[in-house]
């Protein structure tokens, strides 16, 4: 469950960021909707590929990919100053969404049914808190340099996820 906690400290990335960082490069708002289509596609593809994946390559590779390709995504907007960049939302958002289904299914296998709804709710309680400190902490660096925004939530990823995907 901290692992699907520490992962969606993804969303800030897209749900705080991606706004900002369309317009400095100069894309119109109008066309803003149209280029979060891509990112939101690959997240529900990622979702609806995620236990077929599991069933080929293992929960451990699947939880590892999921960690990957987060902080890869992040990583990419941290580092590329070019609008082409946005694409590792789609990266980021899509390792997001590879990984609930499976971790949510690995909990359900293994918790027994009188308790399962409250083991399985400390994760929206956990995302949310997750998401608030992030989005202050996005925001707050956002303010200085977008790009190392991105970075360091690449990095808090990493260290976070990174620890809970090696417990």
């Amino acid at each position: 469950m901290l692992l699907q906690v520490s992962l969606s400290g993804v969303f800030p990335a897209f749900f705080l960021l991606s706004q900002p960082f369309l317009d400095g490069h100069g894309v119109p708002l109008a066309i803003f909707g149209v280029l979060a289509i891509p990112v939101h596609l690959a997240r529900t593809g990622a979702g609806l590929i995620s236990g077929r994946l599991t069933r080929r390559i293992g929960l451990p590779s699947t939880l590892a990919l999921a960690v990957a390709g987060a902080v890869a995504g992040l990583m990419c907007l941290a580092t590329i100053d070019h609008v082409g960049a946005f694409a590792g939302l789609a990266v980021a958002m899509a390792a997001v969404a590879i990984a609930m289904p499976a971790i949510g299914a690995y909990v359900n296998e293994r918790t027994e049914s009188h308790v399962r709804a409250t083991v399985l709710s400390v994760a929206p309680m956990g995302t949310s808190l997750m998401m608030g400190a992030m989005s202050v902490a996005a925001g707050t660096v956002a303010a200085q340099s977008l790009r190392l925004s991105f970075g360091v939530m690449a990095l808090a990823i990493a260290l976070f996820a990174g620890m809970n995907y090696l417990a």
